[in-house]
């Protein structure tokens, strides 16, 4: 199923006055703030459905258009105007959608709030289960809300459904599950004789032959049924409430017999979801959750992404949120802002973060595809981009989105550092002044106290780097230097003294007191007014060249899988650790290839970065083997930096420049820098 089109328009329902067009993707997202309408889309579109459901579609509260794909292409387009409903099937007209619905709406929540199933689901619900005894029903509902209630029946049938998919890694990876102890049942046999024969009957008499199973006797014991059916069946024989012939399913895991509800909420959230996508809806159903990210760490908010992201192509999924976390592959046609009931048109990231609800997700950038620049000042994002327009033509690489973070808190970066989510093909580079703010950064970052003098570019993470503004003079390069700096001294001097004239001396109000600070004033009005104007030109913007190349470098940075070995080379090695590791270091770039064959170190120190520790595992599971405890490369690896190539190798915070020695001389690599 593919929603293509929704309109809701003149306040018809809930203040909503919506007109959703060309939508291609299988996940829709609407952000916005509380209040701004995005649960009342979502209700909505389930009022719409519940109508159809019921074939009472004049009766739906509201005038709307409806268009939606569904059936190996079958375009169905119902418009509703007062009494009169309209309905198309490949463009022509009949007399009703009944045969074209989606073949479940499944509502998907683990939260406390319940207006949605009230109000527009639990009538079709009542209505299932009035015909579970008298009708031997076997088949779920059309309008489905899952809530914590089916958490176990949810875990259960993912755990079976591992056990004939070994590929399906979710239970091990998302959930942490690496050992099934016990499926325990618990049957209420005095209520079997008011059930109609049934497959439901017939699988539950199957399954109480006991009350206590291993996964293993449980998969043998159902071998001959479908993993939906078991769902299904599950489903129903917990239903309803009162009379339900399964009381409660007990899993118990692992080492410490865990069970379900000592998931975090964001597992149990990804629980639901992931079993509600593969067995409670198959293709062409519609999926609607309602800020499933909501109250949950930043990296579950990614997992549940990725959880998603599978059945996109023939299912439709919409989700609220206040973050963007989930929505970062969706097109940017398919995610919509709503204020105070309308879409509002985002034309940039910088109008977008008005509407998220926290750093984290603000500094994801969702829909930015251009490499992301994080700069500490204010204005410094004005500077950048007029010397990177005026060189356009020496640097046309150089295409940042940039976001001012308001000044350095290290540990503000350091928590972006450490949660950011990127496309692929993005870089994304921290930028901080040549002082003692910029310097705790790095420590904070690296874990690192290396001089100052010593510290320019350095690779954080998968595409993420760090950069300290180069000195004009790269002497110079342990002294105090702020971005302000690269400004020619003629330029700040002119600007300040004609500032003074005009605003104190020629007005004759000189008094200390308010004779004003000019330095702040340079940085919060004149520098930045400068940039503005025409008659800034590329001699005014000259000194901030040497900043461009060094964002240049890292833009242009050859990737891992195409390296260019044809620039001259030193061959450098370490065997620090018991290692034997042989690679080519580039004086021009200051770059590393670690070469083919090298053994290096399979487990890092305590104080390694988390973060960066599991993607360097992850990373060594693909390019490497292991060998008698030690990593063997299977590929070159290049680095950006003799740091960050030996942090990698050894699985430490050390200084490059002395663990690598030049194999020609046997000196330390650090004496090049000497000459």
């Amino acid at each position: 199923m593919r929603i293509k089109s929704l309109k809701i328009v003149d306040k018809a329902y809930k203040n909503l006055d919506i007109t959703l067009d060309d939508n291609t993707s299988g996940i829709m997202a609407f952000i916005g703030n509380n209040g701004s309408g995005k649960s009342n889309v979502l209700e909505a579109i389930s009022i719409i459905f519940k109508y159809l459901y019921q074939k009472k579609d004049k009766e739906i509260p509201f005038d709307f258009s409806l268009t939606y794909e569904i059936g190996g292409g079958n375009l169905v387009e119902i418009t509703k105007s007062k009494t009169t409903v309209i309905t198309k099937i490949n463009g022509t007209q009949k007399s009703d959608p009944y045969n074209h619905l989606p073949k479940q709406v499944v509502a998907i929540y683990s939260g406390e709030e319940d207006r949605l199933w009230r109000n527009h689901y639990e009538p079709l619900y009542k209505d299932f289960i009035s015909r579970i005894n008298k009708n031997a029903q076997t088949e779920m509902p059309n309008m489905l809300y899952l809530n914590k209630y089916y958490w176990h029946i949810s875990l259960l049938c993912l755990l079976l459904n591992h056990s004939n998919n070994p590929e399906d890694k979710f239970c091990e990876e998302i959930l942490g599950i690496n050992k099934v102890h016990s499926v325990k049942f618990e049957f209420n046999k005095n209520v079997y004789q008011s059930y109609k024969e049934s497959n439901v009957l017939q699988f539950i008499s199957i399954i109480n032959a006991k009350d206590e199973y291993t996964l293993e006797d449980l998969q043998k014991t159902i071998k001959n049924y479908d993993i939906s059916d078991i769902f299904k069946y599950l489903y129903i024989a917990f239903t309803p409430k009162d009379k339900k012939i399964l009381q409660n399913i007990t899993i118990k895991y692992n080492d410490e017999n865990l069970e379900v509800e000592d998931f975090s909420e964001g597992e149990k959230k990804m629980l639901l979801i992931k079993s509600a996508l593969e067995f409670a809806g198959q293709e062409d159903s519609l999926f609607i959750l309602d800020e499933p990210d909501a109250h949950i760490h930043l990296g579950n908010k990614i997992q549940i992404q990725k959880v998603l992201l599978p059945y996109q192509n023939n299912r439709q999924v919409i989700i609220t949120t206040h973050s963007p976390t989930l929505t970062k592959a969706i097109p940017k046609e398919s995610v919509w802002c709503l204020e105070k009931g309308k879409v509002k048109e985002l034309q940039d990231i910088a109008e977008i973060t008005k509407y998220l609800a926290n750093k984290e997700d603000i500094y994801n950038l969702l829909f930015s595809k251009s490499n992301i620049l994080i700069v500490e000042g204010k204005t410094d994002d004005k500077y950048i981009n007029k010397a990177i327009k005026l060189y356009k033509d020496e640097f046309p690489n150089l295409d940042f989105q940039i976001l001012r973070v308001g000044g350095t808190d290290e540990e503000n970066i350091k928590n972006l550092i450490d949660t950011i989510d990127l496309r692929d093909e993005q870089k994304i580079i921290v930028l901080v002044d040549r002082d003692e703010a910029g310097h705790k950064v790095y420590k904070k970052i690296f874990n690192n106290n290396k001089d100052k003098k010593d510290i320019l570019s350095e690779k954080c993470s998968n595409n993420i780097y760090f950069l300290m503004i180069p000195h004009k003079d790269i002497n110079n390069n342990d002294k105090d230097f702020v971005i302000e700096d690269y400004f020619e001294k003629t330029d700040i001097e002119r600007l300040s003294i004609d500032y003074l004239k005009q605003n104190f001396i020629e007005k004759n109000t000189i008094s200390f007191r308010s004779f004003p600070n000019i330095s702040n004033i340079l940085k919060q009005k004149l520098l930045p007014e400068f940039c503005e104007d025409s008659d800034c030109t590329k001699q005014n913007m000259e000194g901030f060249k040497v900043l461009l190349i060094e964002l240049n470098k890292i833009i242009s940075s050859t990737s891992e899988n195409h390296i260019d070995t044809s620039k001259n080379h030193i061959e450098i090695f370490t065997n620090a650790k018991s290692t034997d590791i042989t690679a080519w270091f580039y004086p021009d770039t200051e770059r590393v290839i670690v070469k083919k064959g090298s053994k290096i170190v399979m487990e890092v120190v305590p104080s390694f970065n988390e973060k960066t520790a599991k993607e360097r595992k992850k990373e060594l599971q693909k390019i490497a083997k292991e060998e008698n405890g030690f990593y063997i490369l299977n590929q070159d690896k290049e680095f950006d930096s003799p740091s960050g190539a030996i942090a990698f190798a050894l699985g430490a915070n050390l200084n490059g420049w002395k663990f690598w020695k030049i194999k020609e001389n046997q000196q330390e690599l650090t004496s090049l820098r000497n000459k």
